[in-house]
């Protein structure tokens, strides 16, 4: 019993596979994606100032107040771009940033000191954490704001009434 095909029914096989190999790739190629929603939730990231930062899922709707109990802000740290009413969108990206200012407090002063402050802070708020010398004059500066990282505030002294 000899099992060989003739080479014309050969070339019919390899015909007939190489039209199912055309069909199967043309089909495959020229289908439309399905997009599947895996789940009701959207994607949030979240950076800086934050105990987790990185993606967090929540429902659509959820506001940033919503979400900060899962991102852990530092406390002295305020969303960028972001009111905490705001609802959050589908690939938002929240930043966390510190409203501590470094502020540096010299002149009329034991000894000089830099001092974290919040930002928009009056330096009267602050007096007791500075050493005064007993002829300062903290009247002129107390009522300054503090404005804007590495701020230096001179503290003057007081005029000598003796001249």
């Amino acid at each position: 019993m000899n099992s060989k095909l003739p080479v014309h029914e050969w070339w019919a096989v390899f015909f007939f596979a190489s039209m199912l190999f055309v069909v199967g790739i043309t089909t495959y190629f020229r289908a439309e994606p399905v997009n599947i929603k895996i789940s009701d939730q959207i994607q949030i990231h979240c950076t800086g100032e934050v105990d987790h930062p990185g993606y967090h899922f929540v429902a659509p709707g959820t506001t940033l107040h919503e979400l900060l109990p899962r991102v852990a802000p530092y406390s002295d740290s305020e969303p960028v771009g972001f009111s905490f009413s705001d609802v959050l969108k589908e690939g938002d990206k929240v930043r966390f940033k510190s409203t501590l200012v470094k502020v540096r407090i010299k002149g009329a002063v034991k000894r000089p000191v830099t001092l974290s402050l919040k930002k928009g802070a009056l330096l009267r708020d602050s007096l007791e954490a500075i050493e005064l010398c007993e002829d300062a004059d903290v009247s002129k500066v107390q009522h300054r704001e503090i404005k804007r990282n590495h701020q230096t505030i001179t503290i003057p002294r007081q005029k000598s009434k003796n001249k």
